[in-house]
């Protein structure tokens, strides 16, 4: 299955890293961009679009790119509310990008479980992000 993005919505608490998964996200050719900055924002600003414009992901599938470690709601939290279809204007099967510090086999397992697509470390480059980004896009599989 083949995915066409037109909106990213990155999840990220470090601003700098929020400003990589930008330029990686705009590279794929991807220019709507909602930044949040912790978990409850996101749900906060997921409604607040989908009432401002009727939908944010209607009949479209969008891409979200979601921080582990933050305040209020974590990523795999995000991640699990997502996947249960609790989210306004996102489909269920929304490709997920997690990212985090946290390498270990344990941590890909939970994000496995969580539904998370592609899991990538940080410290991440625009290269890494970028070939995520088609990993999920093209193959819908992750």
């Amino acid at each position: 299955m083949n995915h066409k993005v037109s909106r990213a919505l990155i999840v990220e608490n470090d601003v700098y890293m929020r400003k990589l998964i930008r330029i990686a996200v705009e590279m794929c050719g991807i220019k709507k961009v909602v930044e949040v900055d912790n978990g409850s924002l996101f749900f906060r600003r997921t409604n607040l679009e989908r009432q401002e414009s009727g939908a944010i992901a209607q009949n479209t599938s969008d891409i979200v790119f979601l921080d582990w470690l933050m305040p209020d709601f974590d990523g795999m939290a995000c991640a699990r509310r997502i996947r249960s279809g609790a989210v306004n204007g996102l489909d269920a099967d929304v490709p997920i990008i997690m990212l985090t510090g946290n390498a270990g086999a344990e941590g890909r397992q939970l994000a496995a479980d969580a539904g998370v697509n592609v899991f990538l470390t940080k410290p991440i480059n625009v290269q890494e992000m970028s070939a995520a980004i088609r990993q999920v896009t093209s193959s819908g599989t992750g």
